[in-house]
């Protein structure tokens, strides 16, 4: 049951890595500097983009346990929608009008704030159309057909791929930006079967956004706080050791993500399944669910990252041709590929704890372990240099992570999801949406 579901994930998390590979490469061509400004717009990009997880994690679980009890998830889709809206004109309007203020502020190399603050501005302009997708998406995960999502979305980034061979030729890193506008409007092309249950259903009740916020704000909250150390930690703490640092981060973090990103894929499939099992009233199952995905993902990426590990000086040397800025990446990457067992059995276990509903845990323990470590002990570790700070902030924020989820998982209380059949577990799964 865990890999039909999280099979189609998985493909399109690594459809999003090749994405993430592909600007960093195709940026690289246009120069070193372009590739840092990329690294910290992205940063302050993933920041901004904690505040739709309100709709889909908090859309996704509320529609997963409708699904698993039988009930009716139209008014939670007009929910997710109308919310979903709201977030991405909200966010357009900050990123067209205050472009040169994130970017100053969070302290962009001062040559280099006039081109992040355009790529920011560009990019800004997609939120509308991807938070659209992003909520048809999730719908269809949130039911089991994660083909569909799979489909939509494999062809939005391979869109963006197309787009950046044609656009960051000609115009360099905001070419970047206008291919991820182009990709996001061909997903909303293909999103309409969705968007027309949106508009036939329109009317939501008070008790189905309260229960969407219930669950979507502590991860918001999750987001902001993992996202908002993570982002002082790469545009403060790694911006004041110099450029070079900001260049070896980039390229680890694009490369280790051929991991990282389909682990996402299998928590994002285990939410969906713990959701649905809950939402049958069938608790033990839904454990089980964590533990053997979690098992699964340790191994496979575990594996996978052992690979990169041996091949990351042949791999880094794709993406730059400088060779201090090869030496450090090779080394970040190193140290990335070394802590992946924690890291897969963090994450998988991040989505099980959301699938019961208990984003509450997880932003208290991924907020506080992030300001701790990435930000005080990597701020510590500043005099010591980079790969020092990166070690004991990056490096130990994971393997704790990973060491106290699972504690979390093992001791929570799993409780079946308002509304549940209760009827006997069974081990049959249940109907693919």
């Amino acid at each position: 049951e865990i890999l039909r579901v999280a099979w189609p994930v998985v493909l399109e998390m690594i459809s999003v890595n090749l994405l993430d590979l592909a600007d960093t490469y195709f940026v690289s061509q246009a120069g070193t500097s372009q590739v840092g400004a990329m690294g910290f717009v992205s940063s302050i990009w993933g920041f901004l983009g904690s505040f739709p997880t309100l709709v889909t994690i908090g859309g996704t679980v509320a529609v997963a346990q409708a699904y698993g009890a039988k009930t009716s998830q139209a008014g939670y889709v007009a929910a997710m929608f109308w919310l979903g809206m709201a977030l991405a004109l909200a966010l357009t309007a900050v990123g067209m009008l205050l472009p040169e203020t994130l970017v100053s502020v969070l302290q962009l190399p001062e040559a280099l704030v006039p081109l992040g603050a355009r790529y920011l501005q560009v990019r800004s302009l997609g939120w509308v159309p991807l938070l659209l997708v992003w909520c048809a998406t999730a719908t269809w995960r949130a039911r089991g057909n994660t083909r569909a999502a799979l489909l939509v979305m494999g062809t939005v980034n391979v869109s963006n791929i197309v787009l950046d061979v044609i656009l960051i030729p000609r115009f360099g890193l905001v070419g970047a930006a206008y291919a991820t506008l182009g990709a996001a409007l061909v997903g909303l092309a293909l999103a309409r079967p969705v968007l027309g249950e949106f508009l036939q259903a329109q009317s939501f009740t008070v008790a189905e956004l309260t229960r969407i916020a219930r669950i979507g704000v502590p991860a918001v909250l999750e987001a902001l706080g993992e996202r908002g150390a993570f982002t002082i930690f790469s545009t403060v703490i790694l911006a004041s050791l110099g450029t070079l640092a900001l260049d070896g981060r980039q390229i680890s973090l694009s490369i280790i993500g051929v991991v990282f990103l389909p682990a996402i894929g299998l928590s994002v499939a285990v939410t969906t399944l713990v959701g649905q099992r809950l939402g049958a009233g069938e608790v033990r199952i839904a454990r089980e669910i964590g533990w053997v995905a979690a098992g699964l993902g340790v191994m496979v990426f575990t594996s996978l990252a052992l690979a990169i590990f041996f091949l990351a000086p042949w791999l880094v040397q794709r993406f730059t041709p400088d060779p201090a800025t090869q030496a450090l990446a090779t080394r970040l990457l190193r140290l990335l590929a070394l802590v992946e067992p924690f890291d897969a059995l963090g994450i998988v276990l991040i989505g099980a704890l959301r699938g019961a509903g208990r984003t509450d845990l997880t932003a208290l323990t991924l907020t506080s372990l992030g300001w701790a470590i990435l930000v005080g002990a990597a701020w510590l570790a500043r005099p010591y240099g980079v790969f020092v700070t990166f070690l004991v902030g990056v490096g130990g924020y994971i393997v704790v992570l990973g060491l106290v989820l699972a504690a979390c998982w093992a001791l929570l209380k799993l409780e079946p999801a308002p509304g549940a059949q209760r009827a006997a577990p069974t081990s049959h799964p249940l109907p693919e949406g």
